[in-house]
């Protein structure tokens, strides 16, 4: 008997930790798996010197055997292989219709990191042959299936190419943004091999360069800094010469001619050493930069010549850009304006010919797809998470069913033992109750979910039609006139967009947790009072206050409280009609009241104003859920919310709000 409760014991012990080990075998075959992709990149890396057909049965396959590893498809990663071969030998077309032809084949979630691959060898394709958005693309795709799979060393990968194609269309500010996610992944991850820390120099030095393009001086000096140090302990003697160059550049602006030159000096002898001719024909722009603000017109023509001649042989329209702006400036100085304008001319036509304006804003959409898309990867990630939790309530429910099944066991075996029999039903049915409750708060979630994310790909598609709409209308357009007006329409439109995506981004900030911060009420209603003008400029603010309106809370859902009830007093008001606002402050709250002359609400829609996505006005422009918002913020900092209104007479909305917030506080707010 003792031997058979052992035993049952046992058995209720395993159960847990089999369902425990059962959901942590995953993760590692994918790291698994990404890390022999990474040994077969490298392996057809090594093959470069060998001809891209002989790569289907000789070299690479001398370095890791494809058909050893488990779990994979052998014939894709063998093409994929193929495929890289054909890049590294510079038949790109041939590289490229591979890649297209077997990411059409890949339906199964199984070859995500597969797909990844390809769609960052296709970006790569895409970038040497000029074709910077379509990379912009298949780069970001890339970084989130990375990411997913928690490959992080091959989205910093993915992001240091996203940063160079941004820099080189002229969205400056983007390539420093994606570069410095590259560098905080790098640095995390604790990736410090000498490939990832010559990775790193480029990505400090691009960066840098991004900074200069903005005229953010001393932030360029200090990325600059930072690569060439790293240059230097690595001895990495190429990038210290070309680091030296760029920051040369910035001492020139700076007034420090001496070491300006001492720095183009060693980028020349280094850019010459290294056959690097696009570096050292800037460079010999530079110095002749130099020796032109000393006088010295015959030594610059030297260095101007010099850099002509070098790039007649690389054939760089960038540096010819460069050489007719700087020689255009030259003449001028020289009071030679009739060459110095034919030089600007034949640097206006080399530029606009080179012009990224259009790839730059295409790619910067490209990006804002990307972010939008990772918003609703992200909900969808939720509800998946959801499920998961779902099916793990499940699972302890088997788990407890074969307890109760033991104890009941135990209790045939121990009849006398009638306490402990209802003390362990009373606990069942406790379980019960609360597996109950739990499923059910789990189907409420993802109710609430399926209508957000009804609603949220909606609302977004709509401007987004929108704007296609326009630009199709654009290419037909003829007259001025008729163009500027749909340009006009096109921002409007992206204007909108952007202020729905911000109260999305509202409601996700929602469940973040109160922070304290001190400021002044008064200033902060004044400050959002003329940023809303900008977009409202027939609204007139009347802001008073009477008492202390200093409060302690948390300044993102104050923004979130009053951004929306004075956007809704703008856009509902009569036209010409002020906005009262009245700020009191007493020893505990302060209450704010905030009157408009308009359209007004009518009573029976009072109650349900501040439910999400309702819309009770043909002026309403908006999702529906800005008073939702209002009414989530007001119970986080335990404020409260009442309006009163008369239908064509206007509205007045009192908010009241503690003076200190207590993170606990989460009084009830009250609805008129």
């Amino acid at each position: 008997m003792k031997n058979l409760i052992l035993k049952v014991f046992y058995c209720l012990c395993c159960v847990p930790l089999f369902f425990a080990c059962y959901t942590r075998q995953k993760p590692m075959d994918i790291q698994y798996k990404g890390y022999c992709f990474d040994q077969m990149d490298a392996a057809v890396d090594k093959c470069k010197d060998n001809v891209a057909d002989s790569l289907d049965n000789v070299c690479y396959k001398h370095h890791i055997l494809i058909d050893t590893i488990k779990d994979i498809d052998a014939e894709i990663w063998h093409e994929y292989a193929r495929a890289r071969g054909l890049f590294n030998h510079m038949k790109f077309d041939e590289a490229k219709e591979s890649v297209n032809h077997l990411l059409s084949q890949m339906t199964d979630s199984s070859f995500q990191l597969e797909q990844a691959k390809l769609l960052e060898l296709r970006g790569n394709i895409c970038v040497v042959g000029g074709e910077e958005q379509p990379a912009a693309i298949d780069y970001y795709k890339s970084i989130n299936i990375y990411l997913q799979l928690d490959l992080q060393r091959n989205a910093a990968k993915c992001y240091r190419g996203i940063t160079n194609v941004q820099f080189r269309v002229g969205n400056h500010k983007l390539a420093i943004e994606n570069g410095q996610r590259a560098i905080a992944i790098e640095i995390a991850n604790r990736m410090h091999s000498r490939t990832d820390s010559v990775d790193l120099i480029n990505i400090y030095n691009t960066i840098g360069l991004a900074y200069q393009q903005i005229h953010e001086l001393d932030s360029a000096m200090k990325y600059f800094e930072y690569s060439q140090t790293m240059a230097t302990d690595l001895k990495e003697e190429f990038w210290i010469g070309l680091v030296n160059g760029n920051t040369a550049k910035i001492l020139f602006e700076k007034g420090d001619m001496e070491e300006a030159e001492r720095r183009i000096r060693i980028d020349i002898n280094t850019s010459r050493k290294f056959n690097e001719h696009a570096s050292a024909a800037v460079s010999m722009l530079s110095m002749g930069d130099i020796c032109a603000s000393r006088n010295q017109k015959k030594e610059a023509s030297l260095y101007y010549d010099s850099a002509y001649q070098l790039q007649k042989i690389i054939k760089d329209k960038a540096v010819l850009a460069m050489y007719y702006r700087t020689l255009a400036k030259f003449n001028r100085n020289k009071q030679n304006f009739r060459e110095g304008d034919i030089y600007f001319r034949q640097y206006i036509a080399l530029r606009d010919s080179l012009q990224g304006a259009t790839i730059g804003n295409g790619i910067e959409q490209v990006q804002n797809k990307a972010r939008l898309e990772k918003q609703l990867a992200d909900i969808n990630l939720l509800r998946m998470e959801n499920t998961y939790k779902t099916k793990k309530v499940q699972l302890w429910q088997l788990c407890i069913g074969i307890i109760a099944g033991a104890l009941l066991l135990l209790f045939i075996l121990y009849r006398n033992n009638r306490k402990l029999n209802q003390q362990l039903t009373r606990l069942n049915v406790d379980l019960e109750e609360k597996i109950k409750d739990r499923t059910t708060e789990l189907i409420k979630t993802n109710k609430e979910l399926d209508t957000y994310l009804y609603r949220a790909s909606h609302d977004v598609r709509r401007p987004i039609l929108s704007i296609i709409g326009l630009a199709q209308i654009a290419e037909f357009a003829t007259d001025i006139h008729e163009q500027s007006d749909i340009r006009k329409k096109i921002i409007a439109t992206a204007r909108d967009m952007d202020k729905m995506l911000h109260k999305l981004k509202m409601t996700y900030e929602l469940r973040a947790s109160v922070e304290k911060q001190t400021f002044d009420l008064y200033e902060y209603v004044s400050g959002l009072s003329q940023d809303l003008v900008k977009f409202y400029p027939s609204a007139k603010f009347q802001i008073a206050k009477s008492g202390d309106t200093v409060l302690t809370s948390d300044i993102r859902f104050i923004n979130m409280i009053f951004l929306n009830i004075m956007e809704n007093a703008c856009v509902f008001r009569h036209v010409d009609s002020g906005i009262n606002v009245n700020i009191e402050g007493d020893a505990d709250y302060i209450s704010v009241n905030i009157e408009d002359h308009g359209i007004g609400i009518q009573e029976e829609y009072l109650t349900s104003i501040f439910e999400a996505y309702t819309r009770f006005s043909e002026r309403s422009i908006g999702s529906g859920i800005g008073l939702y918002i209002v009414s989530k913020a007001l119970s986080k900092i335990g404020g409260s919310i009442n309006v009163r209104s008369i239908v064509y007479e206007g509205s007045i909305v009192k908010v009241r709000m503690p003076r200190n917030i207590q993170v606990s506080d989460t009084s009830a707010m009250a609805m008129g």
